[in-house]
């Protein structure tokens, strides 16, 4: 409420001054403080939670996020590359709409990288990732050209 008050009054000193946005600012600001603080303090025994939201069953009971898979498979892919900050990934909408699951309930998603290589010359290299929940360990496997 102070801050309010005080607020309003550095806004009404400083009035012929003042360019016409800074004498509406001061002014909204200072009421949003004076107004808005008017009942003083909460008590300190009033325990305010805010509502948690509310899964759908799916999600509780999922254990894993495509985007995650996708993140964790692009960073074991680069690891072997020649220039890993050069790597281009497939976008991560395209990557999660194409994970699939194979016969063992694994998340197998084959995926490519665009990186150069040790001449400068940007190559695609094609990959295969592997998310097993069981032991939630991912694997990524280079494939021939």
């Amino acid at each position: 409420m102070l801050l309010g008050a005080a607020i309003l009054i550095a806004t009404l000193a400083q009035w012929r001054r003042l360019r016409v946005w800074q004498k509406v600012a001061g002014t909204i600001v200072g009421l949003i403080f004076l107004v808005g603080n008017a009942e003083g303090p909460l008590p300190e025994s009033t325990n305010i939670e805010q509502p948690k939201p509310q899964l759908r069953q799916e999600e509780k009971t999922r254990e894993y996020d495509l985007v995650d898979i996708y993140t964790a498979c692009t960073e074991l892919a680069k690891r072997p590359l020649k220039a890993p900050r050069t790597a281009k990934f497939q976008p991560v909408w395209e990557a999660t709409t194409l994970m699939g699951k194979d016969q063992q309930g694994n998340i197998v998603w084959t995926g490519w990288v665009d990186a150069q290589n040790e001449f400068g010359v940007y190559l695609r290299n094609r990959f295969v990732c592997t998310y097993d929940p069981k032991t939630r360990s991912i694997s990524v496997r280079f494939l021939e050209p």
